[in-house]
């Protein structure tokens, strides 16, 4: 039965290392796609907070768009994924295609680096000089 079988042990084990691997570059792409969108709005979070706006409001700001984004993409992601779990359920051995800890395991990771994302240079943002916020590049 094992010599029949290995090349599924084969194909199994490298399809979790690169979906690993994948996972883990998408969270590294998210991290800096959202970084550096939120990078760019330092003018824009200048202006706010030089208007009156305090840094819990810029921050809330800033990760409310980020999360309403994250959601959207996740939501297709979501879609997406289980659409395709049904035809390549053929290749699966002894796997059910729609597992909800993976996807579990792909949202939090996926939201924690989107989170993080947002956060992290917002909260740069807030901190610099009100002058160097508001100077044209």
């Amino acid at each position: 039965m094992e010599s029949a079988t290995w090349a599924f042990s084969i194909f199994g084990s490298l399809f979790t290392i690169f979906g690993a691997a994948a996972l883990f570059l998408a969270a590294v792409g998210l991290y800096g796609v959202m970084a550096f969108s939120v990078s760019r709005r330092t003018q824009e979070m200048g202006v706010r907070m030089a208007l009156g706006a305090g840094s819990r409001d810029v921050i809330g700001l800033v990760l409310a768009k980020g999360m309403k984004q994250l959601g959207i993409g996740a939501v297709i992601g979501l879609a997406l994924g289980a659409a395709m779990a049904q035809p390549m359920s053929v290749i699966f051995f002894d796997v059910e295609p729609s597992d909800p800890t993976v996807y579990a395991a792909i949202i939090v990771t996926l939201g924690l680096a989107g989170f993080l994302a947002c956060l992290i240079p917002a909260r740069r943002a807030t901190r610099i000089e009100l002058v160097d916020a508001l100077r044209p590049d």
